[in-house]
């Protein structure tokens, strides 16, 4: 490759090691992958710098073609949706490769409490179908932690327990988190690799109930993972027993034959740990605690008193060891579905983002924000759920905005806490392919406000409201019409009828379409308006006039009531956010909710924000409108300007733009582009010539032509 080009050598040279293990028992067609993209360099691509730096859409799916294993970047925003449908959570997925412990990565599943982390690839079985299930049970595991409340026992259901083992080892200090808890026995890793075990079962129970349709995949991932188990050959007695525990939570068997001088405990350690399975009501984590420190009392052998524990704890025995012996089964023990639950983990996120709201609410307060306790609870709320930052909200004056909407004379914020956040594709024109799952989208709903502006906006255009709302109702369907030529019907079709007779009399054969049917009359259009709520709508109309949002606002108050006079589903958005991890997306109207003054005064609440990018909200609009029943559906984009964001300017904005669009239309939608941008023409060629669009020079037209143009598109 060095003939071709050096540094390209030098980048499959330092990426080879993680490409080869990524590929697994497909290694051996390592020269092939080389060879498809040796094939991008020779035609001079674009795309072979990010092909051998394995950053591409293409690089990864080119190793998953030559072998059976799945990619975690090619099914991440699959695997986040499953996570926060079970969790009812927003949960971020990542790589373990971003994890570092000791120096050393980790690929077992765990989680820190916003985000769950899985390894890079999983190649463990020969069929690509497996490793994709492995992977959603894997998150099925660690979103259960989340959704069963592993990391947040209740103190009334420990109290006593806690009790107990303070008495027992004479330890002082209130009980807070699991952490607490493991620090109160001799031997912390002990109790956190039982409790581990207990856990695991109770979740397991509970997503077999919760989830019926998980039980055959659980039963197969459980059984691969008794498989890949170490032989219990240089274990400690005790050491043995916990390993054979493990193995009988996993499948309810071992691996090998039971010691005989084992089974007398192994069988009391088991009839302990049950305790976690109640079919009459669910079990709580204070039950896996408890079942932990019984079979951690039988298992004990050194009575004499404890010392506190002040290190780290260690990592207990059989975990992370080489597997002894030959053939499939040899080698490092793959990671387990159930992964590894690390309460230190979630407790330092959890400290971290608690700094955050309080380095936030300060903040706030320092900038002369007088915050009451409900908004108090709110802004740690939303930091805590991983819904926002400091960092975040200093970029771009986001945390200025955030201030002016808390001060006084406003009752609340326009857009309450975001909720769920989706992951998108971004197009990376000079590589030529996409950046998997590059952005995130957080859908924030909008605020109802007071009434003052719509009531000025109502009073400005009364009546051209009155005289577009009687000339939409022309467009809404009423009574039967008659449709003739049918198969079948309500009366008979005399010409029809005269035309079969004389194909009859003249020897061909007659049709059988000779009858009018009668059908409701019904209009079948969605359409969704996505609206620029960029900083820079800020800015007022040539002689101090309105500003750009107060014009989009009065648009969309008389738009609003010219679709209801016609009846069809359509939904109102708005975009804004900061960087590719922040593309808001406000929920201003949706189209399974009906328009009324709520919706108006919604309106009235939109204010100016920060950036835009346009091609991650295209995408998630697309995305709600092509789950629309409708026939016909339309996405209008009404923007003022180019896009630009952190990162997405100039003909990398606008390219992935005019994909995000050429992909809306691969759904069957027709989008159609507005701008108020008198400069538009010079770049919109580029951008939006694959799609209709319209430029509009004068903006304080917008309200009027807005109702005309959707009467257009629609019929």
């Amino acid at each position: 490759m060095a003939r071709f080009d050096g540094e390209l050598a030098a980048t499959l040279f330092l990426n080879g090691p993680k490409i080869l293990k990524e590929m697994g028992r497909a290694a051996a067609h390592f020269p092939e992958w080389v060879e498809e993209g040796m094939a991008l360099v020779k035609n001079g691509s674009a795309q072979a710098k990010a092909f051998f730096a394995f950053e591409s859409k293409g690089a990864r799916e080119a190793v998953d073609h030559f072998g059976t294993g799945v990619s975690l970047a090619s099914i991440s925003r699959m695997l986040k949706l499953f996570a926060e449908a079970l969790s009812g959570r927003p949960v971020a997925i990542r790589p373990t490769s971003s994890l570092k412990q000791e120096g050393k990565e980790s690929e077992a599943p765990t989680t820190d409490g916003q985000t769950i982390y899985l390894p890079d690839h999983v190649n463990q079985f020969p069929d690509k179908a497996l490793n994709l299930e492995w992977y959603k049970i894997a998150t099925a595991y660690q979103a259960g932690y989340l959704e069963f409340n592993t990391f947040t026992p209740k103190i009334a259901d420990t109290a006593d327990l806690i009790e107990a083992i303070q008495m027992k080892y004479k330890r002082r200090g209130g009980f807070s988190s699991l952490t607490s808890f493991f620090s109160l026995f001799p031997e912390p890793a002990l109790i956190q690799r039982l409790f581990e075990i207990a856990e695991g079962a109770r979740i397991e129970y509970l997503l077999k109930q919760e989830y019926p349709g998980l039980r055959s995949a659980l039963i197969r991932m459980r059984e691969a993972d008794l498989a890949r188990r170490p032989p219990l050959t240089g274990l400690s007695p005790r050491g043995a027993v916990v390993e054979l525990l493990h193995q009988i939570s996993l499948s309810g068997k071992t691996k090998e034959p039971i010691p005989p001088a084992l089974q007398s405990t192994l069988f009391e350690a088991c009839r302990m740990l049950g305790a976690v399975q109640n079919p009459d009501a669910p079990v709580p984590v204070a039950y896996a605690m408890a079942a932990a420190a019984r079979v951690y009392d039988l298992l004990e052998i050194d009575q004499a008193e404890p010392t506190p524990a002040t290190d780290d704890m260690e990592t207990f025995e059989e975990r992370g060891s080489p597997v002894r012996g030959e053939g499939e089964g040899a080698g490092m023990i793959a990671p387990s579905t159930r992964g590894v639950i690390d309460p230190k983990r979630v407790e330092e996120t959890k400290k971290a983002t608690q700094a955050q709201a309080d380095a936030l609410l300060e903040k706030l307060k320092g900038a002369g924000v007088d915050l009451s306790e409900a908004a108090v609870a709110a802004l740690s709320g939303s930091i805590q759920r991983g819904e926002a930052t400091l960092e975040s909200l200093q970029q771009g004056g986001a945390l200025d905005t955030l201030a002016e909407q808390m001060t006084a004379g406003r009752s609340e914020a326009g857009a309450t806490a975001g909720g769920r956040r989706f992951r998108y594709d971004e197009w990376d024109c000079e590589s030529n392919d996409y950046r998997p799952g590059w952005c995130q989208v957080i859908e924030r709903p909008v605020a109802a406000g007071t009434p003052d502006v719509v009531e000025a906006i109502l009073a400005e255009y009364g009546g051209m409201i009155q005289s577009i709302q009687t000339a939409f109702q022309h467009l809404r369907p009423e009574g039967l019409k008659r449709i003739k030529g049918e198969r079948e019907g309500d009366e008979l079709d005399l010409d029809a009828l005269l035309n079969s007779r004389v194909e009859a009399k003249s020897g061909r054969s007659p049709s059988d379409r000779i009858y009018v049917a009668r059908q409701k009359k019904e209009r079948s259009v969605a359409i969704a308006f996505l609206i620029d709520i960029s900083g820079s709508t800020q800015q007022p109309l040539p002689g101090g006039g309105k500003r750009i949002v107060q014009i989009e606002k009065e648009a969309l108050v008389l738009l609003s009531k010219a679709i209801d006079a016609v009846g069809d589903r359509f939904a109102l958005y708005g975009f804004s956010g900061r960087g590719k991890d922040s593309v808001d997306f406000y929920l201003i109207k949706d189209f399974d909710e009906r328009y009324g003054a709520e919706i108006d005064r919604r309106i009235g609440r939109i204010e100016a924000a920060a950036q835009n990018r346009d091609g991650a909200a295209i995408r998630h609009a697309a995305r709600r409108l092509a789950a629309q029943p409708s026939k016909i559906k339309v996405l209008a984009l009404i923007s003022d300007g180019k896009p630009l964001d952190d990162q997405y300017s100039g003909s990398y904005s606008t390219a992935d733009t005019k994909m995000a669009l050429r992909e809306a239309k691969r759904q069957g939608i027709h989008p159609y582009c507005i701008t108020v941008d008198r400069e538009g023409p010079e770049y919109l060629r580029g951008m939006y010539g694959e799609v209709a669009y319209l430029v509009i020079d004068q903006i304080e037209t917008l309200p009027v032509k807005l109702p005309q143009i959707y009467k257009r598109l629609t019929t």
